[in-house]
């Protein structure tokens, strides 16, 4: 695994930008729009963290646990 990028600085970031989105809301909308804003912030925070959590998951993790049992059993 890369020593960068951790599922949890992955979700601390979507968690920041919810929080940052959240307050950007309330300072400049106060009104219905608010809601609409906050929800659909927390929509697309929603999906940004299940696609993270998906690529991760299965797409990185699986791909070097695979590439790790070839090695071991070629090597």
């Amino acid at each position: 695994m890369r020593e960068g990028f951790t599922v949890e600085r992955g979700a601390g970031i979507l968690l920041l930008l919810v929080v940052v989105s959240f307050a950007y809301s309330v300072v400049v909308m106060r009104t219905l729009y608010f809601w609409v804003v906050v929800w659909a912030g927390l929509f697309s925070a929603g999906l940004a963290g299940l696609l993270v959590y998906l690529l991760y998951s299965f797409v990185l993790v699986d791909t070097f646990g695979l590439l790790d049992v070839i090695s071991n059993r070629l090597f």
